[in-house]
């Protein structure tokens, strides 16, 4: 453990859909996972929050 600092480490994961669509999943050490979301900014943004927050 790494004193008060959160131990989550979010992934964004791109995934293929077929047709040339993909769509992007976070992935976290802690076993969440969000998504999927149609941006790879908004996939992002979502691990960021979560290393942040723990939510």
């Amino acid at each position: 453990m790494f004193g008060s600092k959160s131990t989550h480490q979010a992934y964004v994961g791109t995934e293929g859909r077929g047709h040339g669509r993909y769509v992007h999943t976070v992935t976290c050490t802690c076993g969440r996972q969000y998504g999927p979301y149609s941006t790879k900014a908004r996939a992002e943004q979502s691990a960021k929050h979560h290393e942040r927050t723990g939510r």
